[in-house]
């Protein structure tokens, strides 16, 4: 069959022709987690400003440790996402002595459609009882994908001149959001 004809086949059709070429579920060609230290695009990404460090906390076993930066900006895209509704989550740290960190957005956008579902942490001083242990900051609104394997652009960013100091980075993750 020529490459041209199967541009035009139905999704349910393709779905079902790499399964079976492929002898397993579609949805595990899906990335499902992005490493930020590894697949993201850091600004300044070097020491003084950030440090890429080992952490067996994390599931890929580095970290992304911010010490120090006025321009904040951490790009990176999950490739080939599924069509659905999905829960966008940073998996992260914030030191006690962490500055200037409520300016920052967390984001995640659809490339061709442009739905964005964006936050900023929340102004609370529990924050800083983390310490160093991660949690999961769960963007309040899901994201919604309409076209298959379409690419998600996430980022975090803050341009204001204050030094931020004090988070880690961990991974940024899409997780199904369940039906009720």
């Amino acid at each position: 069959m020529p490459k041209s004809a199967l541009n035009r086949l139905p999704d349910d059709v393709l779905f079902g022709i790499f399964s079976y070429c492929n002898g397993d579920d579609l949805r595990e060609f899906s990335r499902l987690i992005l490493c930020i230290a590894e697949e993201c695009t850091i600004a300044h990404d070097r020491l003084p400003y950030w440090r890429l460090a080992d952490d067996p906390r994390s599931a890929f076993g580095t970290v992304a440790l911010l010490h120090a930066v006025s321009w904040l900006h951490v790009l990176g895209t999950l490739r080939g996402v599924h069509t659905g509704k999905y829960n966008v989550i940073w998996r992260m740290s914030v030191m006690p002595r962490a500055q200037n960190i409520f300016g920052i957005t967390f984001s995640a956008e659809t490339q061709r459609r442009g739905r964005k579902s964006e936050s900023q942490l929340p102004r609370s001083a529990s924050l800083f009882e983390f310490g160093s242990d991660y949690f999961d900051f769960v963007l309040p609104n899901p994201i919604e994908i309409t076209d298959p394997f379409e690419d998600v652009i996430v980022q975090c960013k803050c341009e204001s001149h204050e030094w931020k100091t004090g988070i880690t980075l961990c991974s940024q993750q899409r997780r199904a959001e369940l039906e009720h």
